[in-house]
C-alpha cells in the first residue's frame, strides 16, 4: 500500500482498500462458522494498544481543517466470563489552540467466530475482531477520534 512521504501515514485511500477488504474476509469468515465460546481463553488477558492504522503511537488519524487528534493510549481487558472493557485515550489539537484530552471507553461481551475472529458487542455498537497469537486487530468507529472507522491493534 502508499504511504504519504509527508507523514508516513497510509493515504486515505489504501486505508479505505484495508478497512474493505477486512471487513469482507470477516463476513465471509462469520457466516462460514459457527460461534465457538470454548475458544474463550485463548484469548483472555489485558491488551495494550500498540497502533492505529498501523501508524505506532501517538497516531494522529484523519483531521479536519480546524483539528487534529493524536491517539495516546489504549488497553483491551477481556475477562474468562466473556466480557470485555475498552478505552482509548487521545487528544484534540486545535488548530492554534492547547490541546484537549479526551476518552472513550467501552464494556460488553466477547463471543468467538470461527478460529480467528470475535465479535464484540458493547454500549454503543458491535464490531468485530481478529486475533493472532498475542495481537488483536479490530476495526471500530470513535467518532471522538474519526468520522471513518479506524483500525486498532493490541497486544497482550
Amino acid at each position: 500500500m502508499a504511504r504519504s512521504r509527508s507523514t508516513g501515514n497510509l493515504g486515505p485511500l489504501a486505508r479505505q482498500v484495508r478497512r474493505a477488504t477486512l471487513a469482507a474476509l470477516l463476513a465471509l469468515s462469520t457466516a462460514a462458522c459457527s460461534d465457538d465460546p470454548t475458544g474463550l481463553t485463548a484469548i483472555v488477558g489485558v491488551y495494550t494498544l500498540i497502533d492505529v492504522d498501523d501508524d505506532p503511537l501517538p497516531a494522529r488519524t484523519d483531521s479536519a481543517v480546524t483539528h487534529v487528534t493524536r491517539v495516546r493510549a489504549g488497553t483491551l481487558s477481556i475477562d474468562p466470563d466473556g466480557s470485555y472493557a475498552m478505552t482509548v485515550e487521545w487528544e484534540l489539537v486545535p488548530v492554534g489552540l492547547s490541546p484537549v484530552p479526551g476518552s472513550h471507553s467501552e464494556v460488553g461481551t466477547v463471543t468467538i467466530i470461527g478460529e480467528s475472529q470475535v465479535r464484540f458487542e458493547g454500549d454503543f455498537a458491535t464490531w468485530t475482531g481478529i486475533f493472532e497469537g498475542d495481537a488483536m486487530r479490530v476495526a471500530v468507529l470513535l467518532p471522538e477520534v474519526s468520522d471513518t472507522a479506524v483500525e486498532l491493534r493490541f497486544r497482550r
